[in-house]
């Protein structure tokens, strides 16, 4: 479903100029702080393309955007349901195994650990 050469997780402390877009504001943060001396553990983020394509494969993109929809700029209150009924949408989904797997596999080189989380 996914080219295998996506990128979904970054380590953080090898990578001091990541993607702000790719890994968010505190992922980059943690980035420069490394880059000033400060240490920082060994870790990773989980990129924004896995984010995106674990949307796509649950096929929640157009059940997403039907949602956003219905919100009236005039009522705050469609805004908080909407965001709870995609809250739901999302933590009901399975995560595909092109994007679960790479996660696992960090945690586990990371933590030491067998289990999955």
């Amino acid at each position: 479903m996914f080219a295998r050469s996506r990128t979904y997780l970054v380590n953080i402390v090898p990578n001091i100029e990541l993607d702000r877009e790719e890994v968010g504001l505190e992922a980059t943060q943690v980035g420069i702080l490394t880059d000033t001396g400060v240490n920082v553990p060994d870790s990773f983020v989980i990129t924004s393309t896995a984010f995106d394509d674990f949307i796509t494969a649950a096929d929640l993109v157009e059940k997403i955007s039907q949602q956003i929809n219905l919100v009236d700029p005039s009522d705050a209150n469609t805004a908080i349901q909407v965001s709870e009924e995609i809250s739901k949408m999302i933590l009901k989904a399975s995560v595909p195994t092109a994007v679960l797997n790479p996660i696992i596999n960090a945690y586990k080189h990371m933590s030491g650990f067998t289990d999955k989380y």
